[in-house]
This record gives structure tokens, sequence and C-alpha cells, in this order.
């Protein structure tokens, strides 16, 4: 996989969490994208240090993390 494959997945995954229009779990977002799921953690930990992504907190009663578009966050 080349350098442009990689960057290339990691934008359908910001894409996809942005079209989504609320907080998705990496799981969801390996379903939307129909990616494997190590490459949309690898994406989301990326988009996360560029700040594009932030993790929520985990809630009571949730198991999984969820990711939100760092727009929605603000609104």
């Amino acid at each position: 996989m080349t350098r442009t494959d990689e960057i290339a997945e990691a934008l359908r995954v910001v894409v996809a969490l942005k079209a989504a229009h609320t907080a998705l779990t990496a799981s969801q977002l390996a379903d939307v994208t129909q990616l494997p799921f190590g490459l949309v953690k690898d994406a989301l930990a990326a988009a996360e240090a560029a700040g594009l992504v932030v993790r929520l907190p985990r809630r009571a009663g949730r198991l999984a993390v969820r990711y939100a578009a760092t727009e929605m966050v603000m609104l």
C-alpha cells in the first residue's frame, strides 16, 4: 500500500464521520467505509492528532468509545 492509499483511506474515515452528523464508534466507521477495523483505528488516531476528530468520553452503559468531528463538538 502506498502512502497515497493510506492518506485516501484516512480521508474516507474523516469524511464519513463528518457526513454522519453524529458520533460513531470505530466499528461503525469500518462498516460505513468498508475498510478494515485496524486501518480505521489508525486513521482515527492520525485525525485525532491533527485535531480533525475528537474522542468522546465513555458514558456509563456504552462499551465502545465514540468519535466525532471537531465541528460537531463545538456546536
